[in-house]
């Protein structure tokens, strides 16, 4: 089967639902706006029709994506508007994946307050990972110590921090401090 070529004047991505107890997204939401009448109604046809088909059980899913459980698409011409939601197949994979056995003891709880010598140990364990660099940046107020953490790739002894720094994107997260720190 062929669809024919369809020519949106936009195509918005405006917001997702993510789960991250389940860690995948619940929801994506895709907005696309038409010129031309014949375009609209082609993808309107499209989607009654596999609405349809959903509904009588022939067509399970009509898309196919991992973690990712379903898509709304929202479509537009002048003042013409159709928003449907379409399940999305994906196949449930184990928990915690991207973490090997000798890794899983580096898992963090996030449903209960640490202790600073607990977060350190947290810090430590976390710095065994490959991708993770780990250490001491200082020392607070208290003469507590303030570990930090660095998460990049490539994982060669000699990394150039400026050019990290300058060609890829940088999240920076604070956490842990006392107001008084």
């Amino acid at each position: 089967m062929t669809f024919p070529v369809l020519k949106a004047k936009t195509a918005r991505f405006p917001r997702f639902i993510y789960n991250g107890k389940e860690d995948r997204i619940e929801n994506l939401r895709v907005e696309l706006e038409f010129d031309k009448e014949a375009d609209y109604l082609t993808l309107l046809d499209i989607t009654q029709t596999a609405s349809e088909l959903r509904e009588r059980g022939v067509l399970l899913a009509s898309f196919s994506y991992p973690r990712l459980k379903s898509l709304t698409l929202a479509i537009q011409h002048k003042d013409l508007e159709k928003e449907e939601v379409f399940p999305v197949a994906f196949e449930e994979k184990e928990k915690n994946r991207f973490l090997s056995e000798e890794h899983r003891e580096a898992r963090v709880r996030t449903d209960e307050i640490i202790s600073p010598e607990t977060c350190l140990n947290i810090v430590r364990r976390l710095g065994r990972m490959p991708t993770v660099h780990a250490y001491i940046g200082g020392f607070s107020y208290e003469n507590r110590e303030v570990p930090v953490i660095e998460v990049y790739t490539p994982q060669s002894k000699y990394v150039s921090l400026p050019r990290l720094i300058t060609f890829k994107p940088t999240l920076f997260l604070s956490g842990r401090l006392k107001t008084s720190e």
